[in-house]
């Protein structure tokens, strides 16, 4: 018993700090996600980086407490033995000690690693950097419609709509703007746009005349990728109009699920280039410190960063060229960005704590 309690404080003290620093790591990451603006993700960070903040504290008092109360039973029926143990055991028995297959796998892999590290490293970069090439061929989209089962209700009524009445009747773009009684072109220059079917006459507002709204009718899918770059369009001449006018051009406003989609798109893009550059450098501070090695810090975030990139690459090739899918959701990006990001540097963190306590001499290094 006293044996197995010294074994269980040796195994503790040596991985507690790299898993505390591993939920940490995901922790933080999620908790950047409450600088997006975009809801979805901005409520995505508390309730999940208190999970793993629970379970962190979990592994590291309520586990190691029920393998002191119950000890190598907790594993009943593989129950493991250290490498003493089994060597005592196996000589009993006048048997030798083979390490488990999987283990002679990875050390195998791990040999050859070491032996040829030139080796290794070019044929790594060669195959991730070659998946990674095809992360820059993703398309997103933020059509909903398009990944429900084709046999899905509001699907089916869609292709009828599409099919018999046009697409773009499905969900309308509404135009608001206000002219103070002035007379435009506005419902005749919109009709000359590309992508737009047909414009409707402008209803004024019933509780202020100066309000006029115009239900314009694209030709395509409304909630397509080619639908959202319409309205960039929309506005621009709605502008031109007014402006000629002499309205100011600042009274516009565009609703309806095509211009929602097109500002989750824009709101979306720009939480993506605040968060990433925020996770990068949350997670290399948090090595560094734990590391005290630039250079590790360094590799090891680099690592991750193509690791990403060739998940995201090798996803898309799957998906798209043997699954026949169009497009992924415009969120998974920054969602697999800070899983695959966080957790991928767990992995390095095991790794080089394992290393570091079983070649004290390269910490010194």
């Amino acid at each position: 018993m006293k044996i197995a309690i010294r074994l269980l404080k040796k195994a503790f003290s040596n991985t507690a700090g790299a898993i505390a620093l591993s939920g940490f790591t995901v922790m933080a990451a999620l908790l950047i996600l409450l600088v997006a603006k975009y809801g979805s993700i901005h409520n995505f960070a508390v309730p999940f980086s208190l999970s793993i903040l629970i379970m962190m504290i979990s592994s590291l008092t309520l586990v190691p407490a029920l393998l002191g109360i119950f000890g190598r039973i907790s594993f009943w029926p593989f129950v493991p033995r250290t490498e003493e143990m089994a060597k005592a055991h196996a000589a009993k028995k006048g048997k030798t000690v083979k390490p488990h297959r999987e283990n002679r796998f990875w050390h195998r892999v791990g040999e050859m690693s070491a032996q040829h590290p030139i080796k290794t490293f070019v044929i790594t970069i060669l195959v991730l950097g070659g998946c990674a090439i095809f992360a820059t061929q993703v398309k997103y989209t933020y059509d909903t419609l398009s990944t429900f089962p084709k046999d899905m209700p509001s699907r089916e009524g869609f292709t009828l709509i599409s099919d018999h009445f046009g697409a773009g009747q499905l969900a309308p773009v509404n135009l608001i703007v206000k002219t103070d009684g002035e007379k435009t072109d506005l419902r005749t220059n919109l009709q000359q746009d590309d992508g737009i079917a047909n414009v409707s006459v402008g209803v004024p507002s019933t509780k202020n005349p100066d309000y006029m709204m115009y239900t314009i009718e694209l030709a395509d899918n409304p909630y397509s990728n080619e639908a959202m770059d319409i309205i960039p369009d929309i506005r621009d001449t709605a502008k031109t109009t007014l402006s000629d006018a002499g309205i100011s051009k600042d009274n516009i406003w565009i609703a309806g699920q095509t211009a929602t989609q097109y500002d989750s798109r824009a709101v979306t893009k720009q939480d993506e280039a605040l968060i990433i550059p925020l996770v990068i450098g949350l997670i290399a501070l948090l090595l560094l410190v734990y590391l005290r090695s630039v250079t590790a810090m360094i590799y090891l975030v680099a690592t991750v960063l193509l690791s990403f990139f060739s998940a995201l690459g090798l996803g898309w090739l799957i998906i798209h060229y043997v699954m026949g899918v169009e497009a992924i959701a415009g969120l998974i990006p920054i969602y697999a960005f800070v899983f695959i990001v966080a957790l991928g540097e767990d992995y390095n963190i095991f790794m080089i704590s394992s290393i570091w306590k079983k070649k004290p001499g390269i910490a010194s290094a």
